[in-house]
């Protein structure tokens, strides 16, 4: 067998000035992962609220996992974000940001679990750096007490 190259090139997206959101989820009992990338312009007014929403649902389980039909649809803003079934409720504003929380792949309707995400900045010259993000002790404080309220059980320390 012979593998020949074709001479033509194909083109890759070229992104400049947005973050690239990679978020991982784990399937069953880390029986693998599932992945969505989200491709975010940096004057995005919904960026710091999705990314907020994005720890908060990190965090929801952060005492050991979730667990059968437990799922994130309290999280704060999680309805908002993400395609669900709960997608039709009525917000009173619009996002570009719309991430995809798959199901586990056995199709009983179960959520994969929030494992991580990654945050990268591409600027003007398409050139990717990662990016670090530093929420305020009055932030975590915040985002604790709307899960604590939202029923969540989360510990005092993130």
């Amino acid at each position: 067998m012979e593998l020949s190259i074709k001479k033509k090139k194909i083109k890759q997206p070229i992104y400049k000035n947005c973050y690239k959101v990679h978020i991982t989820y784990m399937i069953g009992d880390a029986d693998g992962s599932d992945y969505d990338t989200l491709y975010i312009d940096e004057n995005d007014k919904h960026l710091h609220r999705f990314v907020k929403c994005l720890h908060m649902c990190k965090m929801a389980f952060d005492h050991g996992g979730m667990g059968g039909y437990d799922t994130h649809t309290d999280v704060p803003d999680y309805n908002f974000f993400f395609n669900t079934e709960y997608s039709d409720i009525e917000h009173d504003e619009e996002t570009n940001i719309s991430a995809n929380h798959p199901n586990q792949p056995d199709d009983y309707g179960i959520e994969t679990s929030f494992e991580d995400y990654e945050i990268t900045y591409f600027d003007e010259n398409s050139n990717e750096f990662p990016v670090e993000v530093n929420f305020t002790q009055e932030e975590k404080e915040e985002m604790r007490l709307k899960l604590k309220k939202s029923g969540y059980s989360v510990a005092q320390k993130w």
